[in-house]
């Protein structure tokens, strides 16, 4: 009787195992991705500039997340935007309003 025991326990161990593994898995996706298409970036869409934006110098790119730019890493979570410029030069970069 003893073995029977045994003998389940190990045949739920394939059954658990993989249930485990998919729920832990789910909990590294995030819960706020839009559903709606409309609020996606997609290919063809376009960014509207409405000021200007100054890259700091001896840098070759700016980042902006929610309406500014972003001075550490951007929360990976939500929406940026980088403008990347060809060098970093000694002065200040101008990106002038536009789309």
């Amino acid at each position: 009787m003893n073995m029977n025991r045994r003998m389940s326990t190990g045949l739920r161990l394939p059954v658990l195992l993989p249930a485990i593994m998919l729920l832990c898995a789910c909990q590294g996706i995030p819960a706020n991705i839009p559903t709606d298409p409309t609020e996606r970036v997609t290919i063809g869409d376009r960014v509207q500039i409405q000021r200007e934006l100054t890259i700091p110098a001896q840098n070759a790119s700016v980042i902006l997340q929610h309406g500014r730019i972003v001075t550490g890493a951007a929360d990976r979570f939500e929406a940026s935007c980088r403008f990347v410029m060809k060098a970093g030069k000694n002065e200040p970069q101008m990106i002038a309003p536009d789309e």
